[in-house]
C-alpha cells in the first residue's frame, strides 16, 4: 500500500488531460463488449503487467462476477485499521493478485473481506507525444 504517497490510479477526469484520439471511440474498437467504460491513469510504473506510469487504462466497471485467471483488474483494499482505502491495478490468480510496483514484490492473497474487484482492465493505451 502507498499510504499518503500519491495513488497507483486514479480516475481520469474530463478535461484532466487531452489525448491526439477520441478515447470514447478508441475504446469501443478496442474493447466492444464494454458498455460503458471508465478511464484510468497510472501513477507508477507496475513492470510486472508491462504497465508504465502514465498508461491511461480503459476498465470495465462492470465484470463478469469471477475474472479470468491471467485478468488485469483494478482493486480496492481497505485498511480496517485506519478506515483508508486505496485503489491498485493487480494481475489476478485467484486466488492471488501479483504485479505489485517492486520486482520482489510478493502476490496478495485475495481476502473479500478486506478487498474488492472494482473493474477489470480490457485495454490501455500509452501516448508518447
Amino acid at each position: 500500500m502507498t499510504g499518503l504517497a500519491e495513488p497507483e490510479v486514479q480516475a481520469l477526469r474530463p478535461g484532466q488531460k487531452t489525448y491526439p484520439i477520441d478515447l470514447d471511440h478508441a475504446a469501443r474498437i478496442l474493447a466492444p463488449e464494454s458498455t460503458r467504460p471508465a478511464f484510468f491513469l497510472l501513477s507508477r510504473d507496475l513492470s510486472e503487467l508491462s504497465l508504465r506510469r502514465g498508461d491511461l487504462l480503459v476498465c470495465d466497471l462492470h465484470p463478469s462476477p469471477d475474472p479470468d485467471p491471467g485478468s488485469i483488474v483494478l482493486v480496492q483494499i481497505v485498511d480496517e485499521a485506519t478506515g483508508t482505502a486505496e485503489t491498485v491495478v493487480r494481475r489476478l490468480y485467484p486466488p492471488y493478485l501479483a504485479g505489485g510496483p517492486t520486482h520482489d514484490a510478493r502476490p496478495l492473497r485475495f481476502d473479500p473481506a478486506s478487498m474488492s474487484i472494482m473493474g477489470q482492465v480490457v485495454a490501455s493505451f500509452r501516448y508518447c507525444g
